[in-house]
């Protein structure tokens, strides 16, 4: 039922993102920045400590944010939680709002555009890790109708 599901979401253009093997998870991981560090900096991003076990497959992977995040917690109205580990659920969110950032931009590139413009412009830090770079993909999505993708940044 779910494969007939997203034929029909496909065949209607819809984009369905969640942690698909032949896409998701082959461009994907997660990980996070400690929260004593600057999050700006790509530097300080380290895959979460499930793929970084599996540490050579994800080093071909873009790391996007996942780990220490705080959250609105379901005991009351104005409780926190923080987690210190997330997972694939809660980088595919980071995944759909970038998608929609892109398309706000230009809402005829198809979720397999955005996908390839994110390899192209994702930073790469000094010890080979990669992780996204939303800048550089709002600016290859801009720059995409003159013909044109930004470089790999490397910091």
């Amino acid at each position: 039922m779910w494969n007939e599901a997203l034929d029909k979401a496909r065949q209607n253009k819809i984009a369905v993102i969640y942690p698909e093997r032949r896409t998701t998870f082959s461009v994907f991981t997660w990980g996070g920045c400690l929260p004593c560090r600057d999050r700006n900096d790509p530097e300080n991003y380290d895959y979460s400590s499930w793929p970084k076990k599996r540490i050579e497959k994800a080093r071909e992977k873009i790391i996007l944010p996942a780990d220490f995040r705080t959250t609105a917690d379901n005991t009351d109205d104005s409780s926190y939680t923080y987690w210190g580990e997330g997972g694939f659920s809660w980088a595919i969110p980071y995944l759909t709002g970038l998608v929609v950032l892109c398309w706000s931009i230009d809402k005829n590139l198809s979720i397999q555009e955005i996908y390839d413009l994110i390899q192209p412009t994702k930073n790469i830090t000094a010890d080979g890790r990669y992780v996204v770079n939303p800048g550089g993909l709002i600016e290859a999505v801009r720059k995409e109708g003159a013909g044109g993708v930004m470089p790999v940044s490397r910091i």
